[in-house]
């Protein structure tokens, strides 16, 4: 849903009403949490180190839990208090050159571990691309706190299959937004 502004928040009601009747639009549900990515999709996988102790492990999950690597690489999350528990459905604004695409994205697994947590969120009908991001923070056993952004996507669209490059670098930019925007949220 493609806009010239930011949508009202009755708008974004609305749209979350449509998403959350609708299923996922790839069948690899949680993949993007494994080491071997589905083919035939492009796949992205990136991590930055946070720092090191439980301070900086709490502030993390923290960060995580209220969205921040989202909403500080400019990725409006409605409803910004959205839980992340598996199910949840959230739409997501995002302002590309003029306008504002507006899109539905359900988590479809969590990861709530000692020392790994994070989630995994697919794509719904409507979304630029098919596929799966996943946000995870990983604690090593001497202590450092590691955030890694995974996708695998392709175009769900005519125009996004024919610029595959293009919404390829568009989705490296944003994971580099995402794990900066997790870094500066927690660690600064």
């Amino acid at each position: 849903m493609l806009r010239v502004r930011q949508p009202s928040d009755a708008v974004l009601t609305e749209a979350l009403l449509t998403f959350s009747r609708l299923e996922p639009t790839y069948p690899d549900l949680g993949a993007s949490l494994g080491e071997t990515l589905p083919p035939g999709y492009h796949h992205g996988r990136s991590s930055i180190a946070l720092g090191r102790g439980d301070e900086v492990w709490a502030a993390a999950r923290g960060a995580l839990d209220q969205w921040r690597a989202h909403t500080g690489a400019g990725v409006r999350v409605f409803p910004a208090d959205a839980p992340l528990e598996a199910g949840a459905t959230v739409a997501l604004s995002v302002r590309i050159g003029p306008v504002v695409d507006v899109f539905g994205c359900r988590i479809v697994h969590v990861v709530d571990e000692a020392d790994r947590y994070g989630f995994a969120y697919g794509t719904l009908p409507g979304h630029p691309e098919r596929g799966e991001e996943s946000f995870v923070l990983d604690r090593t056993e001497h202590g450092s706190v590691m955030f890694t952004v995974t996708v695998f996507a392709q175009g769900a669209q005519p125009v996004t299959r024919l610029a595959q490059p293009l919404t390829s670098a568009v989705s490296r930019l944003y994971i580099g937004r995402y794990l900066r925007s997790l870094r500066r949220a927690c660690c600064s």
